[in-house]
Parts: structure tokens; C-alpha cells; sequence
């Protein structure tokens, strides 16, 4: 037996499906303003860019996953995504991502706080289209040496 067929990965996927807060942000002004109180993942992109001037910021809170060992890691990993944007964790930028981008992974083990805040801006594309695939969020933690979570 191939002794690499024989290493599996333990993943344990928590998802971020809601609340949450939408604000919106004229591109122009830079001024925000509410879209929505509320929104659960999978999102529909459409219903959100209802403006072509409106950029979204989505905003999430989470608590830092328990039981965590020190070879453990932990990504943010966002799913069916539209348009440039930026995501950061507890107001450090992790990374800009583009139209091109529809899913994106971040390890952010090393920035987790007890309590953390998600944060994910999008320019809307210049075209949407109408069965554009919903949206997703997930904390990812991928098991240690040992395997155990």
C-alpha cells in the first residue's frame, strides 16, 4: 500500500451561515448606509447589489472554535463569490480578491481572538448574472499531527 494513500486529512467544517449585518457603501461618496438588517448564507447576490452604484460590506461575528491543539489550523474559506473584494478578520486586512476569484481560503489560526469579527466588502460586478450561484462561508479547522480535533 502507498504509504501517502494512507494520510487523510481530518476537516471539520463550522458554517457561517448567519445573521449577517449588510451595509451598503456608495462608491462615489464612500458613504455607508443600511441594505438590510440581516441576511443568512447562501446569499442571492442579485437581491443584494440592488443599485450598481451600492459596493456591500458584510460584517459577521464568531467565537473562537474550542478544543484547538497547536498543530491545528484554521481557514476562513468563502464559496461562490462575485465581484473584487476585500475580506479581513478583526480589522487586518487578510487578503483582496478578484471577479475572477470565486472561492477563497485564508489560514487565520495565528489571529483568532475569543471573540472575532468577519468582515467582507464587494464591489459588485459589472454584469450579474441571473443564476449566478449563491454564496458561502465556512470555518474550516484541518486536524493536527495527531489527527484529533
Amino acid at each position: 500500500m502507498d504509504p501517502a494513500s494512507s494520510i487523510r486529512m481530518l476537516i471539520h467544517r463550522i458554517n457561517l451561515a448567519g445573521p449577517w449585518h449588510v451595509l451598503g457603501c456608495d462608491r462615489a461618496t464612500e458613504v455607508a448606509h443600511a441594505v438590510s438588517a440581516r441576511v443568512r448564507f447562501p446569499v442571492n447576490w442579485q437581491a443584494l447589489f440592488e443599485s450598481e452604484s451600492t459596493s456591500i460590506e458584510m460584517v459577521r461575528g464568531f467565537h473562537r472554535p474550542t478544543s484547538l491543539d497547536a498543530h491545528d489550523r484554521v481557514y476562513l474559506v468563502f464559496e461562490g463569490l462575485v465581484g473584487n473584494g476585500t475580506i479581513r478578520l478583526n480589522d487586518v486586512q487578510l487578503r483582496t480578491f478578484s471577479a475572477a476569484e470565486t472561492s477563497v481560503a485564508v489560514e487565520v489560526t495565528q489571529l483568532l481572538q475569543p471573540f472575532n469579527r468577519t468582515r467582507l466588502k464587494i464591489e459588485p460586478p459589472d454584469e450579474l448574472v441571473a443564476d449566478t450561484p449563491a454564496g458561502t462561508v465556512a470555518i474550516e479547522i484541518h486536524a493536527g499531527e495527531d489527527g484529533h480535533f
